[in-house]
Formats: structure tokens, C-alpha cells, sequence
């Protein structure tokens, strides 16, 4: 298919487009998300200074989240942990 424009046409065609990626350019990005570090059973014993046994209590009991799995590790996201912490605190 064929269409045919005016130099009129065409000159509002490059403004349109040229101000809808001059608006795009200056919109303010939202802040990019930092990869969050991860934890293993062994570093968040050694952080919560407890044993491994007494994290997998309180997984049981609800007191600390459960972990999410990768093959067969277990692991914590340590902000989302740290959250959680505080809102049963």
C-alpha cells in the first residue's frame, strides 16, 4: 500500500513524533531495582546467631518467612527478610 503525503503532512508528522520522544526524554526513570543479595541457611545462622535447627523451628512457627528454592538450596532474599523481621517485631 502507497500513501502519498503533503510536505504539510509529513513536517506534522516529524513534530508529533519529534515531541512524543522529547516528552519520553524527559520524564524522570523510575530508580532501577538492585539485586538484592541472597542467603543461604548457613549465613542467615550466622546472622541471626542461631542455630540451623532453631531457623528451621521458627520457620514452623511462622516467626521467620520460608525460603525460596533454587535445585535444592534454600535461600532467603535478605531485604525481604530484614522486613519481615521488622513487621513481627
Amino acid at each position: 500500500m502507497l500513501v502519498t503525503l503533503t510536505v504539510g503532512q509529513l513536517r506534522l508528522l516529524i513534530r508529533e513524533e519529534l515531541s512524543r520522544e522529547i516528552e519520553k526524554a524527559n520524564k524522570p526513570t523510575p530508580p532501577q531495582r538492585q539485586e538484592s543479595e541472597v542467603m543461604t541457611i548457613e549465613t542467615l545462622s550466622s546472622y541471626l546467631k542461631c542455630s540451623r535447627q532453631t531457623i528451621h523451628n521458627h520457620i514452623k512457627s511462622g516467626k521467620l518467612p520460608k525460603p525460596f528454592r533454587v535445585g535444592r538450596r534454600a535461600l532467603w532474599d535478605k531485604a525481604a527478610l530484614e522486613d519481615f523481621l521488622k513487621r513481627v517485631s
